[in-house]
């Protein structure tokens, strides 16, 4: 029986993402105000319960402006905006909780690379060695634009500067040994000073003297977790991460994306099994099969359309206010899309049903996250199934964390997966890395 790893995929924002449900919907819960610190640790201490290897925050660092060149629609509808900072909440989760990792999504763009390294250990150390850090390069351009850039650099020179921040902060995380901490007060000595040492970094995009201002931390690093599937992403995340967050539509295309990827990390040299792929899934679940449906449905028929092409609009980064609703996108049009993002909208274009704009923007197309719908022994069934047919690693729950998404989940759909013998029903280690590495 293959076993699966479980992440919960949200972010610290009144939305659920790109997807059915937020902040005014069914699924939120009743009491809970999202900016405060209660729902999160609640909600984070059930899925430790339920015993996931982790919680990914996501984030984004402006507002956008792309849907008819204005903010209106995205404040309006919570869509890809607010967002606050994931830094104090992960410190707050850790806190709340013993076992299950914390990640954050933290941009080689905008973030100094010593800073970004320094704040990565900190929360190491206060979550006793929990933490990820999900790897993003941006591709917004009003992130550019609040940070005094005009401009961006194209898809594939972000990663390349991505490829030197990490070997960086690499360096700043190992320029204290591990053992150069030694609090020894007969000596007055703190740290060993030749085990500690200036790193000189000087790169084609980055210059740093070294050392860390911090010590190690119980990972060493934390664990890398990155989420881009173009060519030049993939290339990147099979070099240095530990985990991946992939949306595809079927078990087929999943195992197609598992078995080149795993092979692109063999090329390199690496095993297959020190990177994990966690597949999108958004499980809908009721009573019976039909209520299920029925919820799925009606959340779909709730969707406002203008919210839609705004989130798209932003994913894809052109104004899609200028086309018409009722007709298929142009022909053509992926290719303007954001280059990550093309291979997502390929669906449009497919032969067979080819769906409308206006089927896009209210979510009759799913964006890689494949929809599980129906009881919670369906649910349980399906993934088994799915994760077979994969081979491995895991799924990432694409939802709000909130109690209508989180509550059913963990309370009936986790058991079932547990008697079978296919998620853990109790953690083995206690560092995230520990977590990943247990099967």
């Amino acid at each position: 029986m293959t076993k699966m790893h479980l992440l919960w995929f949200c972010a610290f924002s009144p939305h659920a993402g790109f997807g059915l449900d937020g902040w005014a919907g069914p699924q939120t819960g009743t009491g809970y105000d999202w900016t405060q610190p209660e729902l999160w640790q609640d909600m984070a201490v059930a899925l430790e319960r339920a015993k996931f290897d982790l919680i990914l925050l996501g984030d984004s660092l402006a507002v956008p402006g792309t849907y008819q060149g204005r903010m209106d629609a995205y404040l309006r509808y919570a869509e890809h905006a607010p967002f606050h900072d994931p830094s104090p909440l992960v410190a707050i989760l850790a806190a709340a909780t013993r076992r299950i990792g914390l990640a954050l999504t933290l941009s080689t763009t905008f973030y100094p690379p010593f800073l970004l390294a320094r704040l990565l250990t900190t929360l190491d150390h206060l979550s006793r060695g929990r933490i990820a850090w999900n790897v993003v390069t941006s591709y917004k351009h009003e992130e550019a634009l609040n940070f005094g850039y005009q401009e961006l650099l194209d898809h594939d020179q972000r990663y390349d500067r991505a490829d030197e921040y990490l070997e960086l902060c690499a360096q700043l995380w190992s320029s204290w040994a591990p053992d150069a901490v030694v609090m020894d007060p007969r000596t007055h000595t703190f740290a060993d000073p030749a085990k500690v040492r200036a790193i000189d970094f000087v790169g084609t995009y980055y210059r740093s003297r070294g050392p860390l201002n911090a010590t190690p931390s119980p990972q060493g690093h934390p664990v890398i977790l990155q989420a881009g599937t173009s060519e030049r992403g993939q290339a990147f995340a099979a070099r240095h991460a530990e985990a991946i967050i992939v949306g595809r539509e079927t078990p087929d295309e999943m195992k197609r994306f598992y078995d080149g990827f795993k092979a692109r990390m063999q090329q390199l040299g690496r095993a297959p099994e020190a990177c994990k792929i966690f597949f999108l899934i958004k499980p809908i679940i009721g009573d019976t099969d039909e209520a299920a449906q029925q919820q799925a449905d009606a959340l779909y028929a709730q969707a406002p359309v203008e919210a839609g092409l705004a989130s798209l609009s932003t994913l894809m980064q052109l104004d899609l206010a200028r086309y018409p609703l009722d007709q298929p996108l142009p022909a053509g049009l992926q290719e303007r899309a954001t280059q990550g993002l093309r291979s997502q909208f390929a669906k449009f274009y497919a032969p067979g049903w080819i769906p409308t704009l206006r089927e896009i923007a209210i979510r009759k197309v799913s964006l890689g996250a494949l929809p599980f719908i129906g009881t919670p022994e369906r649910i349980a069934d399906s993934m088994v199934r799915t994760m077979e047919a994969i081979g491995g690693d895991g799924f990432a729950i694409r939802q709000g964390l909130w109690p209508g998404y989180v509550g059913p989940f963990v309370e009936h759909v986790v058991p079932l997966l547990q008697r079978r013998g296919v998620t853990r029903t109790e953690y083995t280690g206690t560092t995230l890395r520990e977590h990943l590495r247990e099967f």
